[in-house]
Parts: structure tokens; sequence; C-alpha cells
């Protein structure tokens, strides 16, 4: 996107240092600066690391990283910059800034939405503003500014009370320090002019969020504007918010929320990938795809090539040193893929249970042999529309990812070209595809056939939060195996094994197979059409 100043707040300086070393090796150069802070981590104020002791708040927790980025917006804007402030589990699938000038020149703050309704539908989360897409013009001093400020201002003083937020059952109410909710109450303090300011939402956490204040919210609604995107469409009805100033009570500047297929979270409805596995359509329905609301992330983005795998880099020692590219691999020499080709798998409404299985016993032997088992790609249907459901009884170990397209389970379930790795560069917005995406009038979903597959939530299968080098995983996807086959270059050894020759010899421990097949680095496993048994 070409852009002039980029800011990553990173926890440590061990982060940025890491984040340079991975830059250069892999020849990326996009000129993104580093920093770490100190600010509320209380290395330099002992009333707030006593306050942090009290409210449980471990030197590790992400909630600093989140603090820190509303104080440097607020300083940023102090500054005259346009800020652009993006969480870490978005993917741009196109430049979002062509359609924020066109579309949003009158507003000072735009930010990503999880509802645009009003609060007599959406009581708890309305304003749903989600701040993993903030966008910033305003002028230093005004309403935005100190709608920043105050944000940061209330975490001060909830980490310098005497006591912390306990909830009904006596436990300190952590998330009551939560950003995002402390957002939603100062904007609401701001867009209603309340003379008494708003805590409903951080107080939710404790169960005492003011009943008065709960009542008199239920009226709240955006106001509403029609917006152009477009040149050549119709403008399309949006969202927004008249800021007034906390001191004069007087209207300064505004807020707009965006639409839902601009900044477009996973599992909401229609515009989420969890939906109809439309991300991966080229061109994309959605700007920017947010993965949120979606366990184990990293294998997530990954599969719907949304991951770089510099971010994954491994060279065996715990100090990174990265003095060329051509050392850079993620997969060291020791990692062996087991795979499952022709199984005759399909996944659909009646049978989740039965293939939930099946992967996990194919993940075992995989294990036995001391290889990553590659989660094969699935035909699945839902005769009443997407998404197809976990069972209740599984619910919390693996989610369905519908990858919207039929034709990736064609040829033995391989990986497919239509999985090539989308930059934003490449990602081109085409307002038609884009708008009758928006448009469309949605009735009773229609039946759903694609390709899908099994993404574990359990940290005993994957790693859920992307702390563990990519060696260390008991799963992979099939785009993983694609980027092993990919680096290990010529030197890569592939075998391919009908199911009659998986001879297994129970040693206690594990499997074993013959050793001459045990040697490639890619083992195909061909159950000729028949299920495993």
């Amino acid at each position: 996107m070409q852009l002039h100043h980029s800011l990553v707040i990173a926890s440590a300086p061990r982060v940025c240092s890491s984040l340079h070393a991975r830059l250069t090796a892999t020849g990326v150069n996009v000129g993104v600066h580093c920093a770490h802070s100190s600010y509320l981590r209380g290395t330099r104020n002992a009333s707030i690391a006593a306050g942090l002791h009290r409210w449980q708040i471990h030197k590790g927790h992400v909630f600093f990283l989140w603090w820190q980025r509303w104080r440097y917006v607020a300083l940023a804007i102090s500054m005259r910059y346009t800020v652009l402030s993006l969480d870490t589990d978005v993917s741009l699938r196109s430049d979002p800034y062509p359609l924020l000038w066109r579309a949003y020149q009158h507003r000072q703050l735009v930010v990503g939405l999880e509802s645009d309704k009003p609060a007599h539908k959406n009581h708890y989360i309305f304003p749903a503003a989600n701040l993993g897409f903030v966008y910033c013009r305003a002028k230093p001093g005004g309403t935005v500014q100190r709608l920043f400020e105050e944000v940061t201002r209330r975490v001060e003083d909830l980490l310098l009370a005497p006591t912390p937020t306990l909830n009904q059952e006596n436990r300190t109410a952590m998330n009551v320090l939560w950003d995002q909710d402390i957002f939603r109450d100062v904007v609401e303090t701001f867009a209603f002019n309340l003379r008494a300011p708003s805590f409903r939402h951080a107080l939710y956490h404790a169960g005492t969020s003011p009943a008065d204040l709960n009542a008199q919210s239920k009226t709240f609604d955006w106001l509403h504007e029609n917006t152009s995107f477009f040149a050549s469409a119709a403008a399309i009805r949006t969202v927004w918010f008249q800021l007034h100033d906390p001191v004069t009570c007087t209207p300064g500047e505004t807020m707009a929320g965006l639409p839902l297929w601009y900044f477009a979270p996973y599992t909401i409805n229609p515009h989420g990938n969890l939906w109809d596995g439309g991300w991966l359509r080229s061109p994309s329905p959605v700007v920017i795809a947010h993965l949120v609301f979606i366990k184990n992330k990293p294998f997530a983005m990954r599969l719907l090539g949304m991951w770089h795998y510099a971010a994954s880099i491994y060279q065996g020692t715990k100090r990174l040193h990265l003095p060329s590219a051509t050392r850079v691999r993620v997969f060291p020499e020791e990692v062996r893929a087991l795979t499952m080709r022709n199984s005759g798998l399909q996944l659909h409404e009646k049978n989740v249970v039965a293939i939930w299985a099946e992967l996990l016993r194919f993940t075992l032997i995989a294990l036995s042999l001391r290889r990553r088992a590659v989660l094969p790609f699935l035909p699945c249907s839902n005769a009443h529309g997407p998404p197809l459901q976990v069972p209740p009884k599984l619910r919390g170990r693996f989610h369905i990812m519908p990858l919207g397209n039929a034709s990736l389970c064609q040829q033995g379930n391989g990986p497919a070209p239509l999985l090539a790795t989308t930059t934003p560069a490449e990602a081109q917005t085409q307002a038609g595809a884009v708008l009758r995406w928006a448009s469309e009038e949605l009735g009773q979903p229609p039946s759903f056939d694609a390709c899908c597959t099994v993404v574990p939530f359990s940290v005993r299968w994957v790693d859920a939060h992307g702390l563990r080098p990519l060696k260390e995983e008991r799963m992979l996807n099939e785009r993983d195996l694609v980027h092993l086959r990919k680096e290990a270059g010529g030197v890569a050894t592939e075998a391919n094994m009908p199911l009659s020759g998986l001879v297994h010899a129970v040693d206690r421990r594990r499997l074993k197979i013959r050793k001459n097949k045990d040697e490639a680095r890619v083992l195909h496993i061909d159950f000729g059409g028949a299920q495993p048994s």
C-alpha cells in the first residue's frame, strides 16, 4: 500500500529484533518500524505495579498491548498524523484506503463493527464497535483525541483503585479492563451526551451494570446516511454517530461504522467465511477479513492463505540469526508428513462425529509413525444451508471450515492452484462483485456443497495461539504440505503406499511400517476410495 510510516507495537525488544531479522531474511522491504513500551507495565510506577498485582494481570498478558495502542493513537492524532490501527488477526483482501478516502472524507473516526443494529435489538454489544479496525483523520485536541485519552484514563483509574472490581462470585472481574468494552462505554458517553458516563459494558463482566442506564440505553440507535463507495454504483445505507465534547457537551467530531462486507468478522452472517466459505473467492467479497471468534487462528489463517510463512521461520536455535535468505525454512528436515488420499470420506450433517473420529485415528497413526498428519480436504454438504454444525458434545474441540470451492476436493483431495496465497496488492476489489454480494436479499439459505476441512481447537493437537514453531505441530493442513514440499526442493522424497501396504505391527508404543517407505519426506496413503477402517 506504499505507506510512509508504519509501526508495530511489540511486547518486548526481542520481538522487534525477531521481526526485523525475519523481514531481512525473506527480502521483505516494507519499511516497518517496531517499538515496545513500558506504559502501564508497572516497571516505572509502583502504584501501577501494585494495581496489576491486585487485578492479577501477569506480565505477558495481551491487555498491555491493547491499552498501549490507544495511548499512542491519541499521541499520533496530537502530532497531526492520520492513523490506521489494525489487529494482527486481519487480512487485507484489497487496499482499504481508496474506499476510505471516497466514502468517509467527512468522518474523523471510522471503526469496524460486529453489528449495525439498534440497541433494542442488540442491547449488550451496542454500539458494537470492533477495535480490529480503527481509522482516524481527526484534528489535534479534538473530540476523537479526547475519546482515546478517556479510554486510557479509565484503564489507569481502574489500576490505581485501592481494590479491583469483583464479580458476583466475589472474584476479580479481570475483563472489566478489556479495552473494547471500555471503548464502547466511552463512545456511548460521547455519542449520547451522557452527563453520568456509561460504564455498563465494562461492568457487565462483574454483573453490576447499572439498571437505570440499561433501561435508558435500549432507546439508543445509530444515525443513518447514504454513502457512496463506488462511482459506478448506487449509495448504500450506513451508520454514524455525532460525538460530543465531554467538557462543553457541544457537538464535535463524528464517528462512522463500516459495513459488514467491508470489515467482515469470520463468524457473522452474511459475509463471514463460516457461512459459505466465500473468502477464497476471487475477487474477494470482503475488503478486510477478521479472524475473530475463531480459535486456533494461525492454523486457520494458513489454510485460508492469509499467513506469511516467514512468521514461522525455524532455525533450530533460541536466538534467531538469519544471515541470508538461503537458510530460511519453516520445517526442519526431520519433519515427515503423512497424507490421506482417495479416502472416500464425505462430510455431511449426520456423520460429523464419525469423520472427527476417523481424523483423530489417522493423526494417531501418523504420530505413531513419527509423522505429522495432514488433514485432508473433504467434500461437504448441508441440505439446510451453511454452516455445518458441530454436535453439542464435540463443541470446543474442533471447527468445520468451509473453503467455498468444491473443485478443491477433486484429484484425490490434493492441494489445488486455487489455494495460492493472495496479497493485498494482488487482491483488487471489483465494485460490481462486492456490491452484488453486499446487496443480496438473504432469504432461506440454499443447500451447501463445497469443500471443507476440520480445524482442531485443542493444543494437544495443534498450537492454538501461534507460540510454537511449526516443527512442533502435530497436525498440518494441505497448504502447509505445499509449503513443505516447496521449501524442501529437489531433496524432498515422496512415496505412495496403498492401504494394503500399511502393515500394522503393534510394538507397545508405536506402529511400524517398512523401512524404505519410512524415509520419505511425504508419505501418501492411498485408500483407493474406501473409507479407513
